[in-house]
């Protein structure tokens, strides 16, 4: 497929853009693109326990371009407004866990040649992805001044999602998704910060 978009992208680009335009002066999210295969990957531990597995949304390319572009967007807005946390290294551009990794060693390093007490907290949310609650992450991106059709389109995004797992050929029922941001999406770790 996306050798298919790349050879017509002169035939595609026009309807493309008309298509995203209408999404974004309408604030509605085309619902076809809301469709997501989870691919479930293993991570470690017993393979037949299922939280063993991290569940990845498969979705199509013309999905991809439309997260991208509302990706720019958004990222755009919350780096103008200084809305990001200046030491959140994690999905954003020019940040690195290199980088984190320097900064804790910096800080560990000047605590203790100063005679402080230097330790670290580190946390990894579980299912953190999984567990964003929709209305709290719209609210919260309406008071970061995403409002308007901007805030309805990303309401819009999130909402009417469903799901379905796909292993060795195999399909699962559509399952409607209620909270989280899809894992394996491209827009999904913007509106997670």
């Amino acid at each position: 497929m996306i050798l298919f978009l790349k050879l017509t992208k002169n035939l595609v680009s026009k309807p493309l853009a008309k298509i995203y335009n209408l999404s974004v002066k309408t604030g509605t999210y085309p619902s076809h693109l809301k469709i997501a295969k989870v691919t479930p990957i293993y991570k470690k531990g017993d393979p037949l326990s299922p939280s063993n597995y991290r569940p990845i949304s498969i979705l199509t390319h013309i999905n991809k371009i439309f997260e991208k572009v509302l990706f720019n967007r958004l990222s755009s807005h919350l780096t103008k407004h200084n809305l990001l946390y200046n030491y959140q290294y994690g999905f954003r551009e020019g940040h690195s866990t290199t980088q984190a990794l320097v900064e804790l060693t910096d800080n560990l390093k000047t605590s203790i040649d100063n005679g402080n007490y230097a330790c670290g907290i580190f946390i990894d949310l579980t299912k953190a992805f999984d567990t964003v609650n929709h209305s709290i992450l719209i609210d919260k991106l309406n008071k970061y001044g995403v409002s308007g059709n901007a805030n309805s389109l990303l309401k819009s995004y999130l909402e009417n999602r469903v799901q379905y797992v796909e292993v060795n050929n195999s399909k699962s029922s559509h399952k409607n998704i209620t909270c989280g941001v899809p894992q394996g999406s491209v827009l999904g770790p913007a509106i997670y910060l």
